[in-house]
């Protein structure tokens, strides 16, 4: 007989899309399994009466199911399971027979036969058999599409993803995470996590590693970040989730762990920072990073019963160079002020712009008056010498107050009060020159 594939569709009939083919060498069998299929389901069908043409449908037809006569002519039916298998290895082999020995149903189950009919067949039997291993045909086809979908989503993402053991060793890697570390799978595949990934220093992975590991198998997600080179020798800061995998007694049988690049987000939270902490002019602390320093420096010093000043300074006549000069030219002799500044100062002293052309120092260690005058004297030497902007010279002298912890102030404000009192009082005679306050 030449086999035929027909397409059954019938909005009345339960759908079962599976593809079944017929193999039986009696042609009444065959009509009649036919006639009952496609009254009673929406599968579609194809026919053979022999092995050869069930091999060559097969071939083009990909059946779901197949039910087969044991015996076909002078052949076998059991010989077409393993070409059917070799075509489709989820294809389930259904083998029909009138022999009812036992022996036939095991020799068709040994040889990879799926279930078994007796005949003549029973057409509710046969139906419930179709829906039974139909059913179960959906639930392969659509663990494989779930399984493709997720595969190309694992392989797809932007996200580093790696599939670990309990223990950390590498099961799996996406193409991210082998671009984050310049490697091929072979050589990422049976590793431990924690080797591959660079922690900086190396000798603290361990107790980086363990609350990590500890969290995990508490069933809870664990966030961190890492910084260092990756992949290309790139320095990248990255945010990573481990997620415990857990079987149905909530043992961790697996973890996944995923990651993304957050450098750029890094540096755009430095560069807020940096807005929201320095001076845009000069680059210096702003008064309020100042405050912090001072702050702390307060404490240290109650603590420790050392002493500290405050030192205010005003550029004089600035207001003068500006009229004169400009803006432009104003503010590029701030910036000088505040680069000699910093110069001239200790890592541990603070220096800022509080506004306009006013600078505060904050010295520390400094046990008396003569250490702090002679640092000042110093700064103001090497502050003081004539400026040349776009070949002008311009002469800087500066007014400075000082206030001494704890003999001028015991807090923030009173010590800022003090050396700009100081300072002023300087302003007020002949500038240029400096004073302690209350003398």
């Amino acid at each position: 007989m030449v086999a035929h594939k027909y397409q059954i569709f019938s909005d009345s009939k339960e759908s079962i899309p599976a593809r079944i083919l017929i193999v039986d060498d009696d042609k009444d069998i065959l009509d009649s399994l036919w006639d009952i299929i496609e009254l009673e389901t929406a599968c579609e069908l194809a026919v053979a009466s022999d092995i050869f043409t069930a091999r060559k449908t097969a071939d083009v037809f990909h059946p779901d199911i197949a039910l087969i006569d044991i015996k076909l002519g002078k052949s076998i039916g059991i010989s077409l399971l393993p070409m059917l298998k070799e075509i489709n290895p989820d294809v389930v082999c259904i083998m029909m027979t009138a022999y009812r020995e036992a022996e036939y149903a095991i020799k068709a189950l040994r040889s990879g036969a799926d279930d078994y009919l007796l005949k003549p067949l029973d057409p509710d039997v046969l139906l419930a058999l179709i829906e039974k291993h139909s059913r179960k045909q959906q639930l392969i086809k659509a663990g494989k599409e779930a399984e493709h979908y997720f595969k190309v989503l694992f392989e797809q993402s932007f996200q580093f993803i790696f599939l670990l053991k309990p223990e950390g060793v590498v099961i799996d890697a996406n193409r991210s995470a082998l671009t984050l570390l310049n490697a091929e799978k072979s050589g990422v595949v049976g590793d431990s996590i924690w080797n591959l990934l660079l922690w900086g220093d190396k000798s603290g992975v361990s107790s980086r590693v363990s609350p990590l590991a500890c969290g995990v198998q508490n069933d809870e997600l664990q966030y961190f970040e890492m910084e260092g080179l990756f992949g290309s020798g790139d320095a990248r800061v990255l945010e990573f989730v481990l997620k415990p995998l857990l079987d149905d007694a909530g043992k961790v049988t697996h973890m996944i762990l995923e990651g993304h690049d957050i450098s750029e987000q890094k540096k755009s939270e430095r560069q807020l920072q940096h807005i929201a902490l320095y001076d845009p002019l000069t680059g210096l602390p702003n008064y309020t990073l100042f405050l912090e320093h001072l702050s702390s420096t307060l404490s240290q010093a109650r603590r420790n019963q050392n002493s500290f000043s405050v030192v205010f300074i005003d550029v004089d006549n600035f207001k003068c160079i500006n009229d004169a000069l400009g803006h432009q030219v104003g503010d590029q002799v701030l910036i000088e002020v505040g680069a000699r500044l910093r110069t001239g100062m200790r890592d541990s002293d603070v220096v800022t712009r509080r506004s306009g052309d006013e600078f505060i120092l904050l010295l520390k260690g400094f046990d008396n008056k003569g250490n702090v005058r002679d640092t000042i004297d110093r700064l103001l030497k090497e502050v003081s010498y004539s400026f040349t902007i776009d070949g002008r010279a311009i002469p800087i002298s500066l007014s400075v107050g000082v206030a001494v912890y704890p003999k001028d102030g015991r807090n923030s404000d009173a010590l800022l009060k003090s050396a700009d009192e100081a300072m002023y009082a300087i302003k007020n005679q002949d500038k240029n020159g400096m004073a302690f306050y209350g003398d």
